[in-house]
């Protein structure tokens, strides 16, 4: 595939009028009696009607902000929805978002499926420390499912994910410089995907995924160097079906590995092709897996056992500590988080008594913050609460859901959230 696959996206163009691009379009609010249907058109709540795809807002805003007074959102156009995959901060304070649009009822003819669809795209911005769109690129989910964005020294970008047929896709990645500019892209060998990233410190990018193997499937690890091309890459994991979730890499160059093993193939998959988008909830884990590589991929130690709590089910994020010793979130029905250190020791852990924490960050004192579906979480490097758990989103209405998607720093250490709420259906 071609980096001319990669096109440029406008994103603000015109005033959208309802009954435009030949739809009806029912916005937030007015009756679900007006649209019947049978007619395109998006409502409040839900319908049974097919095909549709979910009405989702998605925004970044800091804990301090309200859902209503985050300061970006990718758009305010009436039945446009999306959704935050991954987001990053840069040294200079500007943002990487990367995002997914399912289809919607904004586009030209050329670009609508045969059942007359707006195609699902994804999409990659850059934004200001203000929050001002410095720019964006748009991806054709026929021919990429984007899951992972980190920056680069040079205020560039890494993306990672999978490319390919949906039966057989094949680990990919890809780097831009700060204008947006492709610089290069690579579908690596094998089947599988890449889901974490993480760039070292001599300008490296360390990715982890999945790779199927004659059997079962493999946790992989690949090592790219700052051109693109395989310094080294390794197979960990159980005899069953393995994946990396996460991945970070300390000032010695060694590499922090997370994710899960499962005897049985996970038949939900965790990217789809569908309209509404490449995200699944979870892959289902049965257990855990944490390793600590040295920098050029030999195992150090490996723990597949997982954090010590009944229902865990797959470790999904790490974070570092100053001193080395890393931050491991688990999935399960109480969320904890589990101190390693580099010689496998587990500290200390603690248990949220929320929902699966979806993302962990560590500042420069040390201090930690984790997302669950609706809540922050703040500690110290001891695992003592530091304040209590803030509430991200909440709703009287029982058929708004809310989420929290991915968690950044920024410089000065203050969390950037980033997630969606559904409030409703487009029909297509």
């Amino acid at each position: 595939m071609e980096l001319s696959t990669i096109s440029a996206r406008v994103t603000i163009v015109a005033a959208i009028v309802a009954g435009g691009c030949g739809v009806t379009v029912v916005t937030q609010g007015d009756s679900a009696s007006d649209s019947d249907g049978d007619e395109p058109g998006c409502q409040e709540h839900w319908q049974d009607t097919d095909p549709y795809t979910e009405l989702a807002t998605a925004w970044v805003r800091e804990p301090t902000d309200t859902i209503e007074d985050a300061p970006w959102s990718p758009s305010s156009i009436p039945c446009d929805s999306n959704f935050v995959i991954a987001l990053d901060a840069s040294a200079d304070g500007s943002l990487y978002v990367l995002g997914h649009a399912p289809s919607s009822l904004h586009c030209d003819d050329a670009d609508r499926d045969t059942y007359g669809r707006c195609r699902a795209t994804q999409w990659l911005r850059r934004l200001s420390p203000d929050y001002d769109e410095l720019w964006s690129r748009s991806f054709d989910l026929r021919d990429l499912v984007l899951v992972a964005v980190k920056t680069t020294a040079d205020g560039g970008a890494i993306v990672a994910g999978a490319s390919g047929s949906r039966e057989n896709d094949s680990p990919w990645l890809a780097r831009f410089g700060d204008d947006g500019s492709p610089l290069w892209q690579r579908d690596l060998p094998g089947s599988g995907h890449l889901r974490g990233l993480a760039v070292t410190p001599d300008g490296e990018t360390v990715a982890v995924g999945t790779l199927d193997v004659e059997v079962g499937a493999d946790l992989w690890v690949v090592k790219v160097r700052s051109d693109g091309f395989k310094a080294w890459s390794r197979n960990l994991g159980t005899l069953g079906y393995d994946a990396g979730t996460d991945v970070a890499v300390d000032a010695q160059g060694r590499i922090w590995v997370v994710g899960g093993w499962s005897s049985e193939p996970d038949t939900t998959g965790w990217l789809s092709r569908r309209n509404d988008g490449p995200i699944s909830a979870m892959t289902r884990f049965e257990g855990s897996i944490v390793a600590l590589l040295d920098p050029e991929g030999a195992e150090l130690w490996i723990d597949e056992s997982g954090p010590p709590i009944t229902s865990s089910t797959g470790a999904y994020a790490v974070d570092l500590l100053p001193g080395g010793d890393a931050i491991v979130s688990a999935y399960s029905d109480d969320a904890s988080l589990v101190r390693y250190s580099p010689s496998g020791e587990r500290v200390w852990e603690v248990q949220t008594g929320d929902a699966i924490v979806r993302a962990v960050a560590v500042d420069d004192m040390g201090e930690i913050f984790a997302i669950t579906d609706r809540s922050l979480f703040h500690f110290d490097s001891e695992g003592t609460e530091l304040t209590a758990p803030q509430l991200l989103w909440e709703s009287t209405d029982s058929q708004e859901v809310g989420m929290s998607d991915a968690l950044t720093l920024r410089n000065d250490g203050t969390p950037l959230i980033a997630g969606h709420v559904v409030s409703g259906w487009i029909h297509l």
